[in-house]
């Protein structure tokens, strides 16, 4: 999973936040062609087709025919110059947005859950263990939940249960409560620090990609103790809501809930 989402990580930083572009006729590094092929993959077939007239293969094709590789120099260039000039556009387009699937989900994780128990001539009951997705699918988060890793031999990442907002989560008024549509599933980031310069200053910022994904929904998988609110520094008088994943966590009556609870009580808002 690492090492096929490294592309995506070095054009970050070597090209999308400079605002740079590969410069197809003069060359550019090597691993863009890699990451170019992963991103045709995520592409909508009918979206290519609609702006280039082109099929996702068509596009590949391109690519492996009308590019030379330089191995030595990790390097490539354009070589034939009847290349069509959508072809360069679509190249262009497609590195505009990056799409990074995560590593599994937990469809995957239930479906090779099964298989395993199976291939090992194990005896339990298929719908016993259905019944029982969410925990196992929690378990698994947990066991994953503030895990380190090397990234690229380079950089140490770290592994967190987030929960992306579906809208605008800070308000001026209180009480504020949490609505059923505030958060969206539940996943597992992995969290990449690194660095960037703008002109001669050098930023540290930190980048995420998906590892695990789930169906569970953040508003019935979590314990109330661990939606907070709390007034914006930056804004005084306004309350911003959040789950608190930043801290070590387990299981409480087949929730996320704090590992170790906070002998203050920490401000919940039930749900709506």
């Amino acid at each position: 999973f690492l090492t096929s989402h490294d592309p995506h990580f070095k054009f970050l930083l070597e090209f999308a936040w400079p605002k740079r572009k590969p410069d197809w006729l003069r060359g550019f590094p090597l691993y863009i062609k890699r990451l170019i092929i992963l991103q045709i993959d995520e592409c909508k077939p009918e979206s290519l087709w609609q702006k280039f007239q082109l099929t996702p293969k068509q596009l590949k094709n391109h690519f492996e025919i009308f590019f030379k590789e330089n191995k030595q120099a990790k390097s490539a260039v354009l070589i034939s110059s009847n290349i069509r000039h959508y072809s360069g556009l679509a190249f262009d387009y497609i590195l505009d947005t990056l799409y990074c699937n995560a590593a599994f989900t937990d469809d995957d994780l239930m479906n090779d859950l099964l298989a395993v128990l199976s291939k090992n001539n194990l005896i339990f009951k298929a719908d016993d263990l259905v019944a029982q997705r969410g925990t196992i699918v929690l378990c698994v988060m947990l066991l994953m939940h503030q895990s380190q890793f090397e990234f690229g031999g380079v950089s140490c990442g770290e592994c967190i249960i987030y929960s992306f907002p579906s809208g605008e989560l800070i308000e001026s008024e209180v009480p504020v409560k949490f609505n059923l549509g505030d958060f969206e599933t539940l996943d597992v980031m992995g969290i990449v620090p690194a660095t960037r310069y703008e002109g001669l200053k050098e930023v540290s910022f930190k980048t995420s990609y998906p590892i695990f994904t789930t169906n569970l929904l953040a508003i019935d998988n979590c314990d109330t103790s661990l939606f907070v609110v709390e007034e914006v520094p930056e804004q005084p008088g306004f309350y911003r809501k959040r789950i608190a994943f930043d801290q070590p966590l387990g299981l409480k009556n087949s929730k996320l809930a704090p590992l170790h609870p906070q002998t203050k009580e920490i401000d919940t808002i039930p749900t709506q």
